[in-house]
């Protein structure tokens, strides 16, 4: 019996597998040992439940055949990079995932950039205009009346003022042309609608690309609309050719003619 222990013990793996077993179990024992203390102020209470130990004894057993296995494979590693014909397959079987996880990472970014959509704001701190856009890009916008550009948003009643983007990018192409819509609304501080056209470029909606980098909204004051009074107005243009647009918003208030 002795005589076949010192056989076994005599292999280098079983000595170091037994070396990372006892490892293991000494590291379950103190925490367990620690726990009993913590929360029991007893340490040994936990090894007092034969499921405890057992469950000691396997865990163990599984941590230290890990840290095994782990030994093996580093020693076998450094066993071939001691082989200089050896090396260069090595760095290619630990090359080859990273190259392979770099072109997914490429082509999982690319198809990213192309289902990206552009949203954002803008507004003119001197008026209160807002315009909101996506997949659609307005540079600048403005309130102009009378070829003047505003500073403010009283409007004159009976007076006309336009609701204006420049710098127009990301309109769909169609054979050298791009379609665009054109909605106003105009609302009291009631949210009752004075004014609702949903398309005011309805029947002369196609324009040139080039000529599509200026987009304008005529918005005419009148009855019932009444002087000191505050109305929201929203002109919404959209691309009919893709899903861009922009919504423009502007509090207005109506005075008397100057």
């Amino acid at each position: 019996m002795f005589g076949l222990s010192s056989i076994i013990l005599r292999s280098k793996h079983i000595r170091r597998f037994c070396f990372f077993f006892l490892l293991s179990l000494g590291a379950i024992l103190l925490v367990n040992l620690f726990i009993g203390l913590l929360l029991h102020s007893n340490p040994l209470l936990p090894f007092a439940d034969s499921e405890n130990q057992l469950s000691m004894m396997l865990t163990g057993t599984l941590l230290g055949s890990a840290l095994f296995l782990l030994n093996r494979c580093l020693s076998f590693i450094e066993s071939l990079l001691r082989k200089k014909e050896n090396t260069a397959f090595l760095l290619s079987l630990f090359c080859f995932p990273l190259l392979l996880l770099s072109s997914c990472e490429i082509e999982t970014s690319s198809r990213v950039q192309v289902k990206s959509s552009v949203q954002g704001t803008i507004s003119n701190a001197a008026t209160g205009l807002k315009a909101v856009y996506r997949n659609m890009e307005t540079e600048k916008i403005k309130l102009v009346m009378n070829d003047e550009v505003l500073g403010h948003a009283d409007i004159p009643l009976g007076e006309k003022f336009y609701i204006i983007n420049e710098g127009i990018k990301g309109l769909v192409e169609k054979e050298g042309t791009v379609s665009i819509g054109c909605s106003l609304q105009i609302t009291d501080e009631q949210g009752n609608v004075i004014l609702d056209e949903p398309d005011l470029f309805s029947g002369n909606d196609l324009f040139k690309k080039e000529e599509a980098t200026f987009l304008r909204c005529a918005v005419s004051t009148g009855r019932p609309m009444e002087t000191e009074y505050y109305y929201t107005v929203r002109a919404k243009f959209w691309d009919k050719y893709g899903d861009g647009f922009i919504d423009n918003t502007v509090r207005i208030r109506s005075i008397d003619m100057p």
